[in-house]
């Protein structure tokens, strides 16, 4: 039998009618519900389901985009900040508070050195710093 001749048949067969007692137990179960729904106000969605219809349930891509980006980022940061020198956790062993201690005394000493420096080579340019009320009047001042 060829697909054509199927579907010939069962065109042809004739239709199951539903009893008469069954459409009208249905239409007045119907008319029922729909007569109860009308007496009822209309229920508004919670501010929580609105944003969710409105705003994410559109992009849904997007926020998951976002989302997985964010993950990646502190997945990144946190793989990144175990072996920083500047964390919390590295610095509290006395040894190396200690070591960073030393470390910036040499540096403020070497600043102070080359400060030192610099300031005795502009002393000799410079005439000293004095008040205001010693300092030589100039011409043309009044």
């Amino acid at each position: 039998m060829k697909p054509e001749e199927i579907e010939k048949r069962i065109t042809d067969a004739p239709k199951p009618k539903l009893p008469a007692v069954w459409r009208s137990e249905i239409l007045a179960t119907a008319n029922a519900a729909l007569n109860t729904n009308k007496d009822q106000a209309p229920a508004r969605p919670s501010l929580a389901l609105w944003i969710w219809r409105e705003l994410v349930m559109p992009l849904r891509h997007g926020w998951s985009a976002l989302a997985t980006l964010w993950i990646v980022l502190l997945g990144a940061q946190f793989l990144t900040s175990s072996g920083d020198s500047s964390s919390p956790r590295s610095t509290s062993n006395p040894q190396t508070v200690h070591r960073e201690q030393q470390e910036l005394h040499e540096q403020r000493q070497l600043l102070a050195e080359l400060l030192d420096f610099d300031e005795q080579k502009t002393d000799q340019k410079k005439p000293a710093l004095r008040p205001r009320s010693q300092a030589p009047s100039q011409p043309g001042s009044a």
